[in-house]
């Protein structure tokens, strides 16, 4: 047995561990500071502090399964800490168990009734629970608590935006940012909302907040080059993409414009697209994104988003979209049309079901199975267009109705972008969720039904059937019940008529 002065000592080490590697915690040395609690728990197994650290930590390093384990073991050790239980339910939040992240948060208050942050967490599970109406409360608690809490208003703006009040919405991002004047996220969030509504030359002026947010989304250029400036045309400028693969194409319509801007255009872009687009745009230099480009190449730069600013002022500007302003390859194209067995008397009708976004891909995506359902009597066959690893659900969606969906062995609808190009334009008319299948059949003019949430994603706007970015594209939308089958009934009936 260990003498008292040696079990005073072990305390005493302990304690100096932890409060060295608390104190890094909190100067933003984290990496270290884990080290340390790591030794914590080493010599002291069941170190509350250390254990709900270390999960903390877990969290912020993008390990919310780590985390769900540390902070647990933590509150096993003592089951009264309003933080630990807090902290667990942002990890469950990440990890998706939305429900349980609410009963967690829902302890925590228990614990603490005046724990502003529990309350707001709690309203951004809600809000993804689709309990719209209970998140607005929940972040409407956390302000009463904390008059002062800016990340609330902000949160409370995202849950009103879902349930398209973007007035108030609004009104919340713009307390955010009175309580915090340069909150990055609220502009973000409020240039979404304009855009959203329709106000489109301020929704660009706060648009470019996005490179000071935390989402960990957006790299920007590195060069000691200038900025583009509208003021002459003799310079070279170099065009970046920024986004995701459907934003590049979105953004893309503009380049055309963007070759009058200057004597000659670069544009780096993902290299997926280049053949494409090289196809389709004249005089401009293509280059593969994530290579460095040399700054003699070029005299200025712009961000591929922020030429909305120059070239898209106002809805008037969008006339200037071609239609069609993408090419697929004529001759692939009638290959994988003839392949597919197309002029039997039966039209092709691409699907796409599925958005891979982080963010906001489950809330615009739906089930194959209930695609194939409602679109089954359109009188058309059936043509995969989704990216991504789809063969066991199509096999099993395929046994389940009886119905073939048709598969283009010659094109990777991931890889190969050209030739999901051509596969789309083989098709008589697409239908799909908001996703990058949209933004290329959209590009190529191709006949397009794309299938909305209620509360879209901002580019698609509010209350319309048509979009200003594609010509040849019609929106349905879900109605206040979020639910696809109404909206999934619409497109069957306009596909049979279109058939007919």
């Amino acid at each position: 047995m260990a003498e008292p002065a040696q079990v005073q000592q072990g305390q005493t080490e302990v304690s100096r561990l932890f409060q060295q590697g608390f104190a890094l915690h909190q100067q933003g040395q984290v990496a270290q500071a884990k080290a340390l609690y790591e030794q914590v728990l080493a010599r002291q197994p069941k170190h509350f502090d250390a254990l709900h650290l270390l999960g903390v930590i877990a969290v912020q390093s993008k390990n919310p399964t780590l985390a769900v384990d540390l902070i647990s073991k933590a509150i096993a050790i003592n089951p009264n800490s309003a933080a630990a239980y807090s902290n667990r339910g942002v990890a469950l939040k990440a990890l998706k168990r939305l429900d349980d992240a609410v009963a967690s948060y829902d302890k925590a208050i228990v614990l603490e009734p005046d724990n502003a942050e529990a309350y707001s967490n709690r309203g951004n599970a809600l809000k993804e629970l689709k309990r719209l109406d209970d998140a607005v409360a929940s972040h409407d608690k956390a302000i009463v608590r904390r008059p002062d809490y800016a990340e609330a208003y902000c949160n409370r703006g995202v849950a009103l935006q879902e349930l398209k009040r973007l007035d108030d919405a609004v009104a919340s991002y713009d307390k955010a940012i009175v309580l915090r004047p340069n909150y990055a996220e609220a502009y973000g969030n409020k240039s979404l909302a304009l855009l959203l509504f329709g106000a489109i030359d301020q929704g660009w002026e706060w648009y470019e907040w996005r490179w000071k947010t935390q989402d960990g989304e957006r790299e920007a250029l590195s060069t000691r080059k200038p900025a583009f400036t509208p003021n002459g045309r003799d310079k070279r400028l170099l065009v970046w993409a920024e986004q995701g693969i459907g934003d590049e194409i979105m953004f893309g319509s503009l380049l055309t414009e963007a070759r009058q801007l200057c004597s000659k255009l670069l544009v780096a872009m993902d290299a997926r697209l280049i053949p494409l687009f090289a196809r389709s745009v004249e005089n401009v230099e293509f280059l593969a994104r994530g290579r460095a480009v040399p700054e003699d190449a070029y005299d200025e730069h712009i961000a591929m988003g922020s030429l909305c600013r120059h070239l898209r002022p106002d809805e008037q500007s969008f006339k200037n979209t071609a239609q069609g302003f993408l090419i697929a390859d004529p001759t692939r194209t009638e290959r994988i049309r003839n392949a597919l067995g197309a002029g039997n008397g039966q039209k092709l009708c691409g699907i796409s079901w599925r958005s891979t976004n982080q963010k906001f891909g489950a809330k615009k995506s739906m089930r194959l199975s209930a695609m194939v359902e409602a679109l089954a009597l359109s009188g058309h066959r059936l043509v995969n267009l989704q990216y991504g690893d789809t063969q066991d659900e199509i096999a099993q969606v395929s046994r389940q109705y009886g119905i073939e969906i048709l598969n283009c062995k010659e094109v990777d609808n991931t890889k190969d972008i050209d030739g999901l190009a051509s596969l789309i334009q083989a098709c008589d008319v697409v239908v799909s969720i908001s996703n990058t299948t949209v933004h290329l059949a959209g590009a190529l003019g191709k006949d397009t039904r794309v299938l909305l949430p209620y509360a879209p994603d901002w580019r698609w706007m509010l209350d319309r059937d048509d979009s200003p970015w594609y010509k040849s594209v019609k929106l349905y939308r879900q109605g206040q019940d979020m639910q696809w089958e109404p909206v999934l009934q619409r497109v069957a009936t306009d596909l049979l008529e279109l058939n007919q």
